[in-house]
């Protein structure tokens, strides 16, 4: 019996352990974005930049025709008016997008990303937010400082 007791323990610490290692991760990664949304704009923008010129990270369908006039933030009109559409996987971000509904009623659609998620603006903020489907319209949408920001997410690129 006192076996079952120890290994009773061990199974114990080895979880405790686990779950302690899990919280240092957490937190590391939540310290690592939020060094990230604090760089400034300028320098995402720069990077993201950098990120699109490089093939093999995101399929990039240039601009053919002038911008619709709309009221967009300026990182999301700069990014519309080099592309026609940017892609990444489940990721895009395009002109198609700004004559579709967006979930939540205020926003312009920009793209999207996963199956339900919206990429979303508001007039008057260069914020990028992120809608998670029907449901997600009881609680406020996730929020990026820039299209800029999300760009560089999205490309996977480990954030150091």
């Amino acid at each position: 019996m006192p076996w079952l007791l120890l290994a009773g323990l061990a199974v114990v610490g080895g979880f405790s352990a686990l779950l302690w290692i899990g919280r240092r991760e957490h937190r590391t990664r939540a310290d690592e974005l939020a060094r990230f949304y604090a760089l400034p704009e300028s320098e995402a923008r720069a990077w993201a930049l950098r990120m699109l010129e490089q093939n093999e990270l995101f399929q990039c369908k240039p601009a053919t025709c002038p911008l619709p006039q709309r009221v967009l933030p300026q990182s999301v009109r700069d990014v519309l008016e080099r592309f026609e559409e940017i892609e990444r996987g489940e990721f895009w971000v395009g002109r198609r997008a700004l004559e579709e509904t967006p979930v939540l009623a205020g926003y312009i659609k920009i793209g999207g990303d996963f199956e339900f998620e919206e990429i979303l603006v508001r007039e008057g903020s260069s914020e990028i937010h992120l809608s998670y489907g029907p449901d997600h319209g009881r609680q406020p949408p996730e929020t990026m400082p820039s299209l800029w920001h999300k760009l560089i997410l999205a490309s996977e690129v480990p954030l150091q």
